[in-house]
Formats: C-alpha cells, sequence, structure tokens
C-alpha cells in the first residue's frame, strides 16, 4: 500500500471528528480555538539504495548515515495526530512549507512550536492566514528576543523585523510577508 492511503484516511477520520458533535464527547478547545502542536525528530534509517535516494545521507567523523526528519502536527485538547511528515532533512524552521502540516491548520488555530520550529517566516505567514503561534524560542535568536532575555522585565510588546539573511529575506517577500512583526514577549520558568 502506498502511504499517500494513510494520509487520506488519517485526514477523513480527522475531518469527521470535527464534524460530527457527540454530547458524549464534545469537542475539546481551548479559548474558543483549536490548540495545536508541533513537534519533529530526527530518525535513523536503514541504510539502502532506495533511503539514500529517498533522504539523502549525512557523513560525519563516524561515517555516512541515512537520516530522515518527521513531523507530527498534535491537537492538544482532543489527542488527536492531525497530520504527519517523513522527509529529508531540512532546516527545521521550513515546517511551514509542508503542505500536509500547514494545511491542516485553520484561521484562528493556536499553533505551539518549541525551540528547532522558531523563525521569522512560521510568525510571518501565521499573521497573515490569522493563525497564533506560542513558541518557546532560543535565547540566541532574535536580537530582540536576545535583549528581552538580558533584561530583568518578565514581559515585552515589540516587533521583530525580517532577517537581513537573504534566503530568508526572499522567501519573506515572495510571499508577501510583512515586514514587522508585533509580537509579545514572556519570560517565565518551566
Amino acid at each position: 500500500m502506498k502511504p499517500e492511503l494513510f494520509d487520506a484516511l488519517n485526514r477523513v477520520i480527522c475531518d469527521g471528528f470535527y464534524d460530527i458533535e457527540d454530547s458524549d464527547q464534545p469537542i475539546e478547545y481551548w479559548r474558543g480555538r483549536r490548540l495545536l502542536a508541533v513537534d519533529g525528530s530526527i530518525l535513523h534509517m536503514p541504510d539502502t539504495p532506495e533511503t539514500r535516494k529517498a533522504f539523502g545521507a549525512q557523513h560525519n567523523q563516524h561515517g555516512d548515515y541515512v537520516l530522515a526528519q518527521t513531523m507530527v502536527l498534535h491537537d492538544v485538547c482532543n489527542d488527536l495526530g492531525l497530520a504527519a511528515s517523513l522527509q529529508a532533512i531540512q532546516n527545521e524552521q521550513d515546517w511551514i512549507k509542508d503542505e500536509a502540516l500547514w494545511s491542516t491548520t485553520k484561521s484562528g488555530d493556536v499553533i505551539m512550536l518549541d525551540r528547532g520550529l522558531v523563525g521569522y517566516p512560521t510568525i510571518a505567514k501565521a499573521k497573515k492566514t490569522r493563525r497564533d503561534v506560542i513558541m518557546r524560542c532560543p535565547n540566541a535568536g532574535f536580537g530582540v528576543v536576545q535583549r528581552f532575555f538580558e533584561s530583568s522585565d518578565q514581559e515585552w510588546l515589540t516587533d521583530l523585523e525580517m532577517p537581513a539573511h537573504k534566503p530568508v529575506r526572499d522567501y519573506c517577500r515572495k510571499n508577501g510577508f510583512s515586514k514587522n512583526i508585533p509580537v509579545r514577549l514572556l519570560k517565565f520558568q518551566l
């Protein structure tokens, strides 16, 4: 069977879940909105000619390895896996280019992301498509976030500026993303 069959079946099941309201098991929302989480992992794949062709090979001091990146989109309130992908390793911030995941989100969704998934294109695409994001930011990321980490403040309302990095800037311009995005930064211990 083709893997696409499982994607199609999962989509039918998930669409049906949201379409059928059951009084015995109501759909859960966070403040009236779907609360989604995206997470990923790197998988060691069998080293075969087929997997090398599909995923490429990574090299380090110990030799060549076939690695793949998996990403999952999960409805946190309803414990429902909405979409998944398995692909060649790429910049984790590029998850927004993965239509299997992004097309499963909707306007009004709140999407939670961990440090490896934080990037200006993600925030800009979410804003443009009316989704909100909650991100755990690395303190070495955006300059304004780094300054916030170094401050004694617990909260800032500020703007993120489009990065100067040419590939990111070109992608953002091509997609009509804003040059500045208003954000709320919060600092708390996990």
